[in-house]
């Protein structure tokens, strides 16, 4: 099939594991190498790459470097290999998978996953009915540890857990990045709306004696 909804089915996915609310917060997940089993290419696929893309891309990334492609290359599913081989040795993706499709002049080269960033430090910000250190052991997070988007928002899934425990109905906690130097490095901020406690306005108990719930 031709045109550029033609892509090829390769559709590598990192082997090993990947980075998740499970993952204990000191522990740096080991990048292994992509599987290398049969793949089905469309036959129309050939000729030089002329394009590359990783997604999501990091502010002033090169595809071409990140991947080790130069243009022009010829394209084949063993060079495909290679590209995402080589993207998953930067350690800036958790995991990835490549794909490729018909290009004007010849193949573009697609790689896609989440991104790993390196946690420069992180703040909260709006916490204060509930100790700062409860939130921190919920976040899980360490200056210097490999985040992703998916283990931050498992972290603040907690935090707003931590609050539902604690009386609190309504909590919302989100985050944002500060890009630092290295676009591989960040600063998150935390933010939380603890919203109104619950407050108990009665206690009942049916057959007691009298007096006996005021005590």
């Amino acid at each position: 099939m031709r045109g550029p909804r033609a892509l090829l089915a390769l559709c590598l996915t990192l082997a090993g594991a990947v980075a998740s609310a499970q993952t204990p917060p000191d522990e740096e997940v080991a990048v292994e190498a992509p599987a290398t089993g049969p793949m089905t290419a469309a036959p129309a696929l050939a000729g030089p790459i002329v394009a590359v893309r990783v997604e999501p891309a990091l502010p002033g990334e090169n595809p071409w470097v990140r991947t080790g492609l130069a243009p022009g290359a010829v394209f084949s599913a063993q060079r495909a290999r290679e590209a995402l081989r080589i993207a998953l040795a930067s350690g800036t993706f958790a995991e990835a998978r490549v794909s490729a499709r018909e290009a004007p002049g010849g193949v573009e080269l697609i790689v896609r996953g989440e991104r790993r960033y390196r946690l420069q430090s992180y703040t909260t910000q709006g916490v204060g009915a509930r100790p700062a250190e409860d939130v921190d052991d919920e976040l899980g997070l360490r200056a210097g540890a490999a985040v992703t988007e998916s283990r931050v928002q498992a972290a603040l899934t907690r935090v707003e857990s931590g609050y539902r425990d604690a009386g609190f109905p309504h909590p919302r906690v989100t985050s944002r990045w500060r890009e630092t130097d290295d676009p591989s490095v960040r600063v998150l901020v935390v933010s939380v709306e603890e919203g109104a406690p619950q407050r108990v306005g009665a206690v009942r108990w049916p057959g007691a004696p009298p007096g006996a719930v005021a005590a």
